[in-house]
Order: C-alpha cells, then structure tokens, then sequence
C-alpha cells in the first residue's frame, strides 16, 4: 500500500472513530438544553384502578366493594363486605352511621374529602379525622329544588352533601333546600338548564372501609344517565387505590 492510501485510510479511521463521539455530545448537550428550558410532562391522570358501577332508576343502589373491585350481591348488603353503595339519585352511601344501621351491616366506614383532585397525593389514613360532620352518614331529610319532588330521607356524608342553605334536615317539615354545591361534592350542576347538567369534580376521597380496618383513595371520574325502556342507568366511572 502507497504513502497516499495509508494516509487516506487512516483518515477515514479517524472520522469513523469522530463521528460517533459527536453525535454523544450532541444528545447530551440536547438533554441538558432540554432540562434546563423543556416544558416537563404532566403525570398521567389515570392513576389508580378504574371501575364502572351502573345504578337502574328505581332499583335501589349497588353495592361495591374497594377491596376486591366488585359489586357486592344486594342480599350482603347486611353486612361489613361492602364499602361504597351507589344511587340512581347520583347518591353515594358509605357503610357506615346511619347507611349502616338502616342495613343491619354493622358497617365502620366513612369518608374524608382530600381537598384535592390529584390520586397521586399521599395521603394517610392518619390524616382523616372520622369525627367531623358528615364523615360518616348521616340521615337528613332534603329537598332540593333540582329534584322537583317531595322531601326525601337520604344518608347524607361529604361525598354527596352540597351545603344546603336552608333548614336541618331533622324532620320532614325541617328539610334541607337549596343546593349550595361546594369542593367537596363529587359533582357539580348547571340549574340554568332543565334538566340539569351535571358535572364531576374529581374531588379525592379517602374512604374508610365497612371492615373499619382498611382504606382507599377514591374518586369519581365520568357520570353519564342514559335513558332504558327497561329504567333509566346512571353510571359512575370511578377510580381507586387500596
């Protein structure tokens, strides 16, 4: 091999041996750019485990359970293997108070509001405080104006209580009105149209399971009422992480 061929050769060996090192530098002086001015990706919003629980109009609620994801056989309401009941009235019952007592269940849950929309905040259990009003439910005659109907007995708790601004809900004659929708509730509502259109708020729970012993981040996500010859379907999507 000629003088002019080594030369040539060994030039080509030197770019090859370049051009990899350039294009390291490259990236990492692109990921440094990038560190220092890239807007950072938001956390995925589908934290947790999702489930959909669909309540029938006039078919009295669901029954589900966090710990196995389930719905629980109406015929076990009576007992502590349930921990969240869902209404077509867009109520949502823990077992516990007076949901639990109404049952026969012998439920200890509850329910604490989060004050936060996020399902990837850690919250603990230590945290909630199960004395305050409403944490767990409680029997409350309402009549709202939204609902068009006579007052009605519900087991109220922070989940679906809205802050009414009328009455104690003690007796029927004594009923809660007039909807003050607040942070807490899952769902918010539009009264400017009739029907009503009704929004989630992605309001965080921690609830308290019916065994008392266990708990779980909850949150409602989608709630979508589709009409049925068969019964109008109410159904929650929710979210959860035991």
């Amino acid at each position: 091999m000629c003088k002019a061929q080594q030369t040539a050769r060994g030039d080509g060996m030197k770019q090859k041996l370049f051009l990899p090192i350039l294009s390291g530098l490259a990236a990492l002086c692109a990921a440094a750019l990038c560190l220092a001015g890239c807007p950072t990706e938001p956390e995925p919003d589908d934290y947790g485990t999702e489930a959909v629980v669909t309540a029938v109009e006039n078919a009295g609620p669901v029954y589900f359970s966090l710990a196995s994801g389930e719905v629980v056989d109406a015929a076990a309401a009576a007992s502590k293997g349930w921990d969240l009941a869902f209404n077509y009235t867009r109520m949502i019952y823990t077992n516990s108070g007076d949901t639990a007592v109404l049952l026969g269940s012998g439920g200890q849950g509850g329910v604490w509001a989060a004050d936060t929309t996020s399902m990837r905040t850690d919250l603990d259990p230590a945290d909630a405080d199960f004395s305050l009003e409403y944490a767990t439910d409680k029997s409350r005659w309402t009549n709202p104006a939204a609902e068009m109907g006579n007052p009605t007995l519900n087991q109220l708790n922070v989940i679906t209580y809205v802050g009414y601004g009328v009455g104690d809900g003690q007796t029927e004659e004594t009923h809660l009105t007039d909807y003050k929708y607040n942070a807490r509730q899952f769902y918010s509502a539009d009264l400017s149209t009739m029907p009503p259109v009704y929004s989630v708020t992605r309001q965080v729970y921690l609830v308290r399971h019916g065994d008392g012993e266990h708990f779980s981040r909850f949150q409602i996500v989608a709630l979508e009422t589709v009409p049925s010859t068969g019964g109008a379907k109410r159904i929650f999507g929710i979210r959860y992480v035991n």
